[in-house]
């Protein structure tokens, strides 16, 4: 999690730069983007894996705050391969 105000819009019109994984990772598909969401302060997040679902507080939440495009904290065993992920208002 990070900040909205921390997204630099890159030159020319390429867009934004929103996570950075390295290129071996990513073709090896050892590291994926599933999903990405805006949430307001407050907000709590639902998290799915499979049939399973688990709901991220605002105080969890402080738990993997972190800078653009770094990796950040894992979730806890069992729940790395994430499905979807939705706010909860």
């Amino acid at each position: 999690m990070f900040p909205a105000s921390e997204v630099p819009e890159l030159p020319r019109g390429k867009g934004h730069k929103l996570f950075g994984i390295p290129t071996r990772k990513l073709q090896s598909r050892e590291e994926t983007l599933i999903a990405m969401t805006v949430l307001s302060a407050g907000q709590s997040l639902a998290v799915f894996s499979g049939e399973r679902q688990m709901t991220l507080t605002s105080n969890d939440l402080k738990d993997y705050l972190g800078a653009r495009a770094q990796r950040g904290a894992l979730l806890p065993r069992g729940w790395r391969t994430v499905e979807r992920i939705a706010p909860i208002a």
